[in-house]
């Protein structure tokens, strides 16, 4: 049994769990979307003769309450929620973070946006830009310091001057950020493609 078959063998099980023909599914995507789904349409993905969308399974997992994951055959649980906490685990991020991230994704944002977010997330300058964040941090609890326990003015100036130095270095990594997410002329093209579509 390939990959692909497996996949759709989940969702004919999804389905029949919960007592649905194929126009059941058709009406319940339509509830979710306002778009008409075809009967033929659901029958020829659980068949296997039409590829099954990304979009459309992003809906499939909205509409039967699973992650993507899950239908895709990544995951062993079922949940979101379970699946946002692997991706916490993973990424080290707080779950929090991770369903504000699937949010966006899942908040009828265009798909050029979560391309664009996806591409600024995973560039160098991004990661450069939230170093350089930190740093802000960092040097802003430190001129908080020097002043609550009253070091000498030098102490301030040299704080001070270090809080400039950093808040500089983070507006030059968001520059290279931005020219990377808008600079970016493959990204560009494909959204004009799909603008003309």
């Amino acid at each position: 049994m390939s990959w692909y078959n497996s996949r759709r063998d989940v969702i004919v099980n999804l389905r029949k769990r919960r007592g649905w023909s194929q126009d059941d599914l058709a009406a319940e995507l339509k509830k979710i979307t306002g778009k008409v789904f075809s009967r033929e349409k659901i029958k020829n993905w659980e068949n296997g003769e039409r590829e099954i969308k990304s979009s459309d399974l992003v809906l499939l997992s909205r509409c039967f309450g699973v992650s993507t994951d899950y239908l895709l055959e990544l995951s062993e649980n079922p949940t979101i929620e379970g699946s946002c906490r692997e991706a916490a685990e993973y990424t080290g991020l707080p779950e929090e973070a991770v369903e504000a991230l699937h949010k966006i994704s899942s908040d009828n944002i265009r798909k050029i946006d979560l391309e664009l977010i996806a591409s600024l997330i995973s560039s160098d300058s991004f990661r450069w830009f939230v170093a350089d964040i930190s740093g802000v941090k960092y040097a802003a609890a430190d001129v908080a310091d020097v002043i609550s326990e009253q070091h000498t003015l030098d102490s301030l100036d040299q704080s001070s001057e270090n809080l400039r130095y950093q808040i500089f270095q983070t507006m030059e990594s968001l520059k290279a950020v931005l020219n990377d997410a808008f600079g970016a002329d493959d990204l560009l093209r494909k959204a004009r493609r799909e603008l003309e579509e």
